[in-house]
Order: structure tokens, then sequence, then C-alpha cells
């Protein structure tokens, strides 16, 4: 059929698990909004709350379990596991890659910063 556009089957997936991901995403939202009000305000329960509204934002608007790197579709298995997971396996090794070679390279920059030659 000419025109038609093939959709992938992680995407298929997405959107028969859709309802299990914003009940998840929003039973989530409720506890976390109950921690905020407990700890008064804590800043890393405030964050996660940030994350889980992005979540819910992006199921609203289609986007929800791709990539934010590549557009890749995520594992099914990873959203289930982590339903705030922005990354695919493959960026986040890449991004882990590139932090590590940062970070492997501090105790060079620093010795040449307090101890030049």
């Amino acid at each position: 059929m000419q025109g038609m556009e093939q959709v992938p089957m992680e995407a298929v997936d997405l959107l028969a698990m859709s309802s299990v991901f914003r009940e998840s995403l929003n039973e989530r939202r409720q506890r976390l909004e109950g921690a905020i009000a407990h700890s008064g305000g804590d800043l890393e329960f405030t964050n996660l709350l940030d994350q889980v509204d992005a979540a819910l934002a992006k199921l609203d608007n289609g986007t929800y379990g791709k990539c934010e790197e590549c557009g890749d579709y995520l594992e099914t298995d990873s959203l289930l596991a982590d339903p705030l997971v922005r990354v695919c396996i493959d960026e986040l090794s890449a991004l882990k890659s590139v932090r590590w070679k940062a970070i492997s390279n501090l105790p060079q920059r620093f010795s040449v910063h307090f101890f030049p030659e």
C-alpha cells in the first residue's frame, strides 16, 4: 500500500501500554506530592515530581518512550522497570563513556593546574 508508513513494533507496544505507564506515573506523582508535603518541600522529591510531570506531558503529546538523544524508541522493559527513563541503552553507554573520559582526565588537569612545571 503506497503512502502507508510502517510503524515500529516498539511504538505499537508503547501505545498498547500507555495506560499502564500513565497509571504508574500518576501513582508515583501522588506519592511524591505526599512526600513533598511531609518533608516540607524536599528538593529531591520536587525534582522527581518534575520528571514525572515531564513524562506525563510526553504521554500526552505522543513522545513518551522515545530516546531524548537519538529519537529511537526505548525498550518497553526499560520503561517498565523505570518509567522515567529518557535515553536508550546505546545512548546511555555513549554518555557514560564521554563522562568517564572527562572524569579520568581530571587528575591530569588537576596536577597541571596546581603543580605547573
